[in-house]
C-alpha cells in the first residue's frame, strides 16, 4: 500500500486499507497453523525412550572395574489410549473454533472502529463547511451593519456586535477545521498512513431508509459467545482427559541384557502403567469442573448483555430518525426561510440586528444538530452491525446533504 494518504477517500476503500494492514490477522493465522499442527501429530506415537543400567559394579576381590560389569539397554515406546488420542483431538478442535471465532471478533472491532472514526471525520467536514457558511454570513450581516453606521440609520454600537459574531464564528471554524485534521490522523493511523491534510471523504452519510436486520436472534452469532463455547467445551474435555488418563499412559519395553566378562546375554520384554493408587488427576479435574461452571455463568450474563444491548439499539434507532426526519424536513426549512426574510427586513429597516443574530443562531444551531443525529444514526448503525455481524454499511448511492469543507 502507497506511503502517500489518498486526497479524496470512500469508505469502501477505508475498509480495504485497514483490512490489509491489520497485523493482529497474522499473528491469529500462526495460531491457527500451530492448532494444525497439533491436530495432525496427535494421533500419532511419541518417541520412545532409550534407557542403559550399569549393573554388579564392584570394586572388591577379584571383579573390579568396567570390564566385569552387567549391562542392560532398553527401548520403551509409550501407546497412546484410544480414548486420550480421541479427546485431544476435540480440545484441539475447540481451539480451532476458538480461533476461528478470535478471528470474526477482529474483523469486527477492525470493522468498527473503521466506521467510526471514517464517519467522525464526516461529521467534521460537514461541521467545517457549515462554520465556514456561519462565518460568511457573519461577514455580510457585519459589512450591511457597517453600511448603515455610515449612512447614520443604526447606532455604531450595532456594528461592534456585528464585528464580535464575526469574531466568534471565525474561531468556532477555526476549532471544526483543527477536530477534523485530528480525526482524519485518526482514520489514517488505523492502516498506518500519516497526512498534513485530512483527505476529503466521497462517501455520504447512509440512506434514510437503510436499516439493521431485526431478527429477533440477531445477536445469538456473536463472535463473543462462540469464543465462550469453545472455552467451556475445552475445559469439559479437560475433565474427561483427566479421568482417562488416571491411570496414565502405558509403555512396551523392549531390551537386552549382557554380561561383559561372559558370553551370556537375555532379552527383555516388558509393560509399564502407573496405578492409580492415591486417586490421580483428581485435582485437575476439579479444577476443570471450576472453569466449566466460571465459563457457564459468564455466558449466560454475557448473552444477555448483548440480548439488552440489540434491543436498546434498535429502540434509540427509531427515535433518532424520527428526530432526524423531523430536523431535515420540517425545522431546517422554516428556519432558512425566517433567516433569509429576516435579513431581508433587516436591509429595508424592519428589524434589528439582534433578530438577525437571533435567526441566525436558530439556523445554524439546527444545522449542528442535524450532523449529531446523523452521527448518533450512524452510532446506532454501526453498532447493530457489529452485534449482529450483518455487514449493512456499504457503499451508499446518494450525495452529502452538506457541501464539502475547503
Amino acid at each position: 500500500m502507497s506511503a502517500q494518504p489518498p486526497a479524496e477517500l470512500s469508505l469502501e476503500e477505508s475498509l480495504q486499507h485497514a483490512t490489509r494492514f491489520a497485523p493482529e490477522h497474522a499473528a491469529l493465522n500462526a495460531r491457527r497453523l500451530a492448532t494444525t499442527t497439533a491436530l495432525n501429530q496427535v494421533s500419532r506415537l511419541q518417541n520412545p525412550t532409550l534407557e542403559t543400567e550399569i549393573e554388579e559394579l564392584r570394586f572388591s576381590g577379584r571383579e573390579s572395574g568396567l570390564g566385569q560389569a552387567e549391562y542392560t539397554a532398553t527401548i520403551a515406546q509409550p501407546l497412546p489410549l484410544p480414548g486420550a488420542v480421541r479427546l485431544q483431538k476435540e480440545n484441539l478442535k475447540q481451539e480451532a473454533m476458538a480461533n476461528q471465532a478470535l478471528a470474526a471478533q477482529l474483523s469486527r472491532n477492525l470493522r468498527t472502529q473503521t466506521l467510526n472514526r471514517y464517519f467522525d471525520l464526516l461529521a467534521d467536514q460537514e461541521r467545517v463547511a457549515v462554520r465556514q457558511a456561519e462565518f460568511e454570513l457573519a461577514e455580510q450581516v457585519a459589512a450591511i451593519a457597517g453600511r448603515k453606521v455610515k449612512a447614520g440609520k443604526v447606532a455604531p454600537l450595532e456594528a461592534k456586535k456585528a464585528e464580535l459574531q464575526v469574531v466568534r464564528a471565525r474561531l468556532a471554524l477555526d476549532e471544526a477545521q483543527r477536530s477534523r485534521h485530528i480525526n482524519g490522523a485518526a482514520l489514517l493511523a488505523i492502516w498506518g498512513a500519516t497526512a498534513t491534510h485530512p483527505p476529503r471523504l466521497t462517501s455520504p452519510w447512509p440512506g434514510e431508509n437503510l436499516s439493521p436486520p431485526t431478527g429477533k436472534g440477531s445477536w445469538r452469532t456473536h463472535p463473543d459467545l462462540s469464543l465462550m463455547d469453545a472455552r467451556i467445551g475445552q475445559a469439559e474435555t479437560a475433565r474427561d482427559l483427566a479421568k482417562k488418563q488416571r491411570f496414565g499412559e502405558p509403555a512396551v519395553t523392549l531390551g537386552r541384557r549382557w554380561q561383559s566378562e561372559s558370553t551370556e546375554n537375555s532379552f527383555l520384554l516388558g509393560f509399564s502403567v502407573t496405578l492409580p493408587l492415591w486417586r490421580r488427576n483428581r485435582v485437575a479435574r476439579a479444577y476443570a469442573q471450576s472453569e466449566i461452571a466460571e465459563q457457564t455463568a459468564t455466558r449466560q450474563r454475557k448473552s444477555r448483555d448483548l440480548q439488552q444491548a440489540w434491543q436498546n439499539t434498535l429502540t434509540r434507532l427509531d427515535q433518532v430518525t424520527t428526530r432526524l426526519s423531523a430536523t431535515n424536513e420540517e425545522l431546517l426549512p422554516a428556519a432558512r426561510h425566517l433567516f433569509e426574510a429576516t435579513v431581508k427586513g433587516y436591509r429595508q429597516g424592519k428589524f434589528t440586528y439582534l433578530d438577525v443574530l437571533e435567526a441566525q443562531r436558530a439556523l445554524f444551531h439546527l444545522e449542528s444538530a442535524l450532523i449529531d443525529d446523523q452521527r448518533e444514526r450512524v452510532n446506532l448503525l454501526i453498532a447493530s452491525e457489529y452485534l449482529s455481524g450483518k455487514h449493512f454499511l456499504t457503499e451508499p448511492a446518494e450525495t452529502p446533504s452538506q457541501g464539502d469543507a475547503p
